[in-house]
């Protein structure tokens, strides 16, 4: 990675679990330069600090084709975010799904 290139949510999610970890040198000196990226790496960490803080959800969830074809094609709309930010299960299966979308 150069420091014109802005590393993918992927990256900045592995590098949040492990960023000691040597495939990741490129991304430490790249932080150290572009503070858009470190507050991206920011808010991640605030994400994640708030989803391990959160009870735990015993509910089932399926998501609507709608809001999965947005997940992994494109932005969501108004009131598929809506609908999301009103259903704590929900945005945890949101964000689960696309954190492992590309694997699907």
């Amino acid at each position: 990675m150069n420091s014109d290139t802005h590393p993918e949510p992927e990256q900045l999610a592995g590098f949040n679990q492990t960023p000691d970890a040597p495939e990741y040198a490129g991304l430490r000196r790249h932080l150290a330069t572009c503070a858009d990226c470190r507050q991206r790496l920011d808010q991640l960490n605030a994400l994640s600090r708030s989803l391990r803080a959160a009870p735990p959800i015993n509910k089932t969830v399926t998501l609507p084709n709608a809001v999965l074809h947005a997940i992994e094609n494109g932005p969501l709309d108004d009131a598929q975010r809506h609908a999301l930010s009103d259903d704590p299960a929900a945005l945890k299966a949101a964000l689960h799904y696309a954190a492992h979308a590309q694997a699907f």
